[in-house]
């Protein structure tokens, strides 16, 4: 059973499932932000290295199938 939950940082609005990591997906959220690691190693209270493990882990599950590579796919600009 999967449970959905939702994140929302900077006014982006993350789904937490498919076995993503609440600490994942806010390392997500603050580099789709536009933040670097380092700021937002900053801003959550860890290292830069830590955000970048947990993007990678992110990127990796989100990663197999098409329907996941969809959802890392920014709506076309208007």
């Amino acid at each position: 059973m999967t449970t959905t939950a939702t994140i929302t940082a900077h006014g982006i609005i993350g789904f937490l499932g498919r076995d993503a990591a609440p600490r994942e997906l806010e390392c997500l959220l603050e580099i789709a932000a536009g933040k670097t690691s380092k700021q937002a190693a900053r801003v959550l209270g860890c290292t830069p290295s830590t955000v970048e493990k947990a993007v990678e882990r992110i990127f990796f599950k989100l990663r197999g199938s098409e329907e996941h590579t969809s959802e890392l796919q920014s709506p076309p600009l208007s």
